[in-house]
Formats: C-alpha cells, structure tokens, sequence
C-alpha cells in the first residue's frame, strides 16, 4: 500500500482526482496473467483493518500467502503482524483513503492526539475521502482468502439457475469480498431456502461461520 499510494498521490496532482479514486479502486482481471481478480488498494486497507485495529482477536500471519519469493526469506516471515510496524504505510495511504485511514487510527491510538502524530501524518492529511467510480458489487470465490474462480455480482437476487448462468459452481463458494454500503445474503439451496448468512463485510473463509461450499443461492442488497 505505502508503494501504491504515492503514485496515485502523483497521478491526482497530474491528472485530477477522478483518475486518482478510479486506481483506488481498481481491480486488475488478470492479476497473474490467469484471469486471477486482483484487489484495489481499497480491498487491502479494509483487509486489512481488523487486523491493525483488534491484534488481539485477528492475527495476521507476514508474507504467508505472498506471490514473491524473496519474501520467504525475511526473518518476519510468518510472524503475527505488529500494527505499529507497518502504521507508517497508513500516512501514506492517507493520502488517497483519508476517512478510511483515519478510521483505523481512532482505534490505534484512542489515548493520542492529532498532535502526537509525525510529519508524515500531516504532509498526507490534506486530502479527501475517494469516490468510487465503479458500481458497487460483492466478488465470490471458489477457495478461500479471495482465490480460485470468482464472480462480481451486483445488487439483485441470484437462484442457482441463475449464478450458473454466469460460470458460478453450485456448493463451491469459500470466501467473499463485500464492499461497504453493501450486504449479501447467502442460502443453502436454491431459491433462498435453508440455512442463511448475512455478511456485510469481508470474509475471507467461509468455514468459520460453518456456510464453507454450501450456497446455492443469494441475495445481494444494499444497506441503508
């Protein structure tokens, strides 16, 4: 994110902040050149939020899924994440994801003042909170952690029938990216019967509320 941000910082001076809010959100649809969803810079502030705001509760394990191999190697490797490690990459998200960012350092640093923050902090607080562009949509994944095939789908209700219109397997659904401003209901079998879910964020393994590889129908809403 700290490596990301600047540039589109850069791209907002040059080209105004509709450009830059379009690249906070963007998604890239061959991510590894398999037709792999990448996530935007937004998917990877509120990925990871949790994490940085309730260490306690959500650990993070360094590098573990990383796509570059020289990460393997750093001593970190593995290790629970350290929020105050890596809050220096938040001033620089800042820049391009104001509210978001601050947001997380309510939580941070509730016993500190604006004023206790450094130099970083205030060189990228003159900004504002991006607009997404993009129509707003959850993303389901055939594996968990945002893997495997996927499919965006936007407001509007889904029977099996349906979903497998669109390339989505049948009792397959593992993980499920769910922006804000939006819920989505998942159903054990088709026609919006059986068993159901409400998520209304990020989930990144659906084993842990037990619904893992079971949907077969659902509804995506938007909240009020």
């Amino acid at each position: 994110m700290n490596f990301t941000a600047p540039l589109i910082r850069t791209m907002y001076i040059y080209e105004g902040r509709n450009k830059a809010d379009s690249l906070v959100y963007h998604r890239s649809n061959n991510w590894t050149g398999n037709g792999t969803l990448g996530g935007s810079l937004m998917d990877a502030l509120l990925f990871m939020k949790p994490y940085m705001v309730d260490p306690q509760n959500n650990v993070h394990l360094e590098f573990v899924n990383t796509e570059w191999e020289p990460d393997r190697d750093r001593s970190d490797y593995g290790q629970p994440l350290s929020p105050s490690s890596v809050a220096y990459a938040l001033h620089e998200v800042l820049a391009v994801a104001r509210n978001q960012v601050e947001d997380i350092f309510a939580i941070m640093y509730q016993n500190n003042t604006r004023h206790s923050r450094g130099l970083a902090y205030y060189l990228n607080s003159f900004s504002r909170n991006p607009v997404n562009p993009y129509p707003a949509k959850i993303t389901l994944y055939g594996n968990t952690s945002y893997s495997g095939w996927y499919k965006e789908l936007g407001i509007g209700q889904y029977t099996l029938a349906s979903l497998q219109a669109m390339g989505v397997i049948n009792d397959q659904a593992s993980s499920v990216a769910v922006p804000p401003g939006l819920k989505v209901t998942l159903y054990q079998h088709d026609n919006y019967l059986g068993n159901a879910v409400v998520l209304t964020s990020n989930t990144i393994n659906l084993s842990t509320l037990s619904f893992n590889e079971i949907t077969s129908s659902l509804k995506v809403e938007a909240i009020n």
